[in-house]
């Protein structure tokens, strides 16, 4: 929670509005370092030790069904491949193209499911002042009733569709020919967390932009990102024009720090509840899920 909560802080908060603490460090974006140790003091002189949890009630609500749905719906998609495209038995023989195209249908599909709780979240944790959800709700269904929830869905789901077919299909990639190199059965702990933290901090690092752009429409309007934009172009205009090409970094390190090890200790977990369920793959998504929602790990 407290990298998701500094990730938002620097993708959204304008040098007018950063605080005394962290203008400075904004308007100087290549001494990084400075700018995340302004961010994480601001955000404590703003809320405390709490302002780093804040939307971590709803990251945890989400991320139940949104890891469901995502594995369910990929290993459903390689099955299908199997049987009508690649024409194999085994879904773990499907060709690269598949393993792709699989997991971008999985990030699509949990995308959908969970992005009115995503954007509710993201605008709680773009705020100046720490606020309750139900009056933040009732905020957002005033500016633009449904649509104020669906801000940046657009683009949004282009940048997922990559992202996770990136991350999904180059760690089964890596699991495959690590097991043809070494002849085992089942790759360990060790090699699954190493898999996991090359493909989640590839995935993140090739759609960041695109991310930090949905990131904006959805905490537009908010006391820490007043800036109101017509669409996903005037965002990138407006980021371009103020910022250049960095500032579609902003937010990148803490956003790295917590996908590595989440997206690691994810595909632990789901491989090890394959193993034990198998072939109940519904009964290991529902464990699998389970556990992610009481660690918080989430995209």
């Amino acid at each position: 929670a407290p990298f998701d909560r500094l990730k938002i802080f620097l993708a959204t908060r304008p040098v007018e509005v950063a605080g005394p603490l962290t203008a400075e460090a904004l308007l100087h974006p290549q001494r990084s370092t400075k700018v995340l140790m302004s961010a994480v003091a601001q955000i404590y002189a703003e809320g405390g030790i709490r302002g780093y949890w804040i939307g971590n009630g709803l990251n945890t609500i989400k991320i139940f069904p949104e890891s469901a749905i995502k594995f369910l719906s990929y290993e459903s998609s390689k099955r299908l491949f199997a049987k009508y495209y690649d024409h194999v038995e085994d879904s773990r023989d499907i060709s690269g193209t598949s393993r792709f195209l699989s997991g971008g249908i999985g990030g699509l599909t949990s995308q959908l499911s969970i992005y009115p709780i995503e954007t509710l979240k993201t605008r709680l944790m773009s705020e100046t002042t720490m606020k309750h959800v139900l009056p933040t709700v009732k905020q957002m269904w005033a500016e633009n009733g449904t649509r104020t929830f669906y801000r940046g869905l657009v683009i949004g789901l282009v940048g997922v569709f990559p992202y996770s077919a990136i991350d999904m299909s180059t760690f089964e990639a890596l699991k495959l020919a690590y097991l043809r190199s070494t002849g085992l059965e089942e790759p360990g702990v060790l090699a699954l967390l190493a898999f996991g933290s090359i493909s989640g901090s590839v995935g993140a690092t090739s759609v960041y932009p695109l991310n930090l752009v949905r990131t904006r429409l959805q905490a537009s309007g908010s006391s820490g990102h007043p800036q109101v934009y017509t669409g996903m172009w005037d965002v990138v205009n407006k980021t371009y024009a103020k910022e250049g090409v960095r500032g579609f970094y902003r937010g990148l390190l803490p956003t790295l720090a917590k996908v590595v090890p989440a997206v690691s200790i994810s595909y632990v977990v789901y491989e090890s509840a394959k193993r034990r369920y198998a072939p109940s793959l519904s009964v290991s998504l529902f464990i699998y899920s389970i556990h992610l929602s009481s660690i918080g790990v989430g995209d």
